[in-house]
């Protein structure tokens, strides 16, 4: 697989700067499609134009480790960090942030894939400035707050009976060897510890809440297709173990803003963007590390 570097040389909001970007035609080929269909939707509310990004990215291949293409410069302590495009092969997060922002382009005038570029970036960097590995939003918790801030996302967890809970953040700088750019680098691991203390004091501060899974009815009727579903785990230091879409079960709820019990994911056990055969309470039943879901409704 050819990889391409893009150099935009474009300066937007807050002036901030996007040197290059790292994509495939295959990434490229796989945006045309997806904002094709998208056409006929453009002045839809973000949450339908989000549905059909996700309905479209089913099939995807399964990657893992696609931000992390700068290894070989870790190891010699040079990590360069770069905005890179993961359509064409995903994970769950750059699935839900990929469907994201190709929902937030479709509604701009300009529909560009640079226009998408310029979108992935504010979505996944602090500010949307690229400064090194710690500027990236490692953690979910991190990205759901600055969604929220800039108005593309609400968290409704607590306003739908969710449970409030105190999170601890550290699982990077305590797992450091697991990452490439931390194992090569101290520098990274303080400025991670930095970040880590900040996403813990905010997340506190505000109040954060879970729907535990002994809370969660076989039909959760408020939930709807294209919300974005946190699983959040017990695993010391982690915020969330997995994100997916809300989405139809059953041919009922596939009806226009009927409720949904399923969920639309990038599967390690398929190994594929797929519709999960379990409910989304199944699937939380089934795993003893995951207490309960976060919810998150894009606007």
């Amino acid at each position: 697989m050819r990889y391409i570097l893009l150099c935009l040389g474009l300066l937007f909001s807050l002036k901030m700067y996007v040197p290059a970007v790292l994509y495939t035609q295959e990434d490229l080929a796989v945006y045309d499609k997806v904002m094709q269909l998208m056409e006929s939707v453009c002045e839809e509310p973000m949450q339908v134009r989000v549905a059909i990004a996700a309905k479209a990215m089913l099939g995807i291949p399964y990657v893992a480790g696609t931000l992390d293409k700068q290894s070989e410069n870790a190891k010699k302590n040079k990590w360069n960090e770069q905005l890179i495009v993961s359509l064409a092969g995903t994970d769950c997060i750059l699935l839900v942030e990929a469907c994201v922002g190709m929902a937030l382009t479709a509604g701009q005038e300009d529909r560009s894939f640079e226009a998408f570029c310029r979108n992935l970036q504010l979505l996944r960097y602090r500010a949307g400035v690229i400064d090194g590995y710690a500027s990236r939003l490692h953690y979910t918790s991190e990205w759901i707050l600055q969604a929220e801030e800039r108005g593309i996302v609400s968290e409704i967890s607590c306003n739908q009976g969710g449970k409030r809970f105190h999170q601890h953040i550290s699982f990077m700088t305590t797992h450091a060897q697991k990452y490439p750019a931390l194992a090569a680098n101290s520098e990274e691991v303080k400025q991670m510890v930095l970040v880590e203390r900040d996403i813990e004091e905010r997340l506190n501060g505000s109040g954060s809440c879970y729907i535990p899974k002994e809370q969660m009815d076989d039909r959760m009727d408020w939930l709807r297709a294209g919300d974005i579903v946190c699983f959040v785990t017990n695993v010391k230091g982690l915020d969330i173990s997995h994100v997916a879409f809300a989405w139809p079960h059953t041919e009922q709820e596939q009806a226009p803003g009927a409720s949904v019990s399923g969920f639309l994911h990038a599967s390690t056990a398929e190994m594929r963007v797929v519709v999960d055969k379990q409910t989304i309470k199944e699937y939380v039943s089934d795993r003893a590390s995951c207490p309960g879901i976060r919810v998150v409704r894009v606007w």
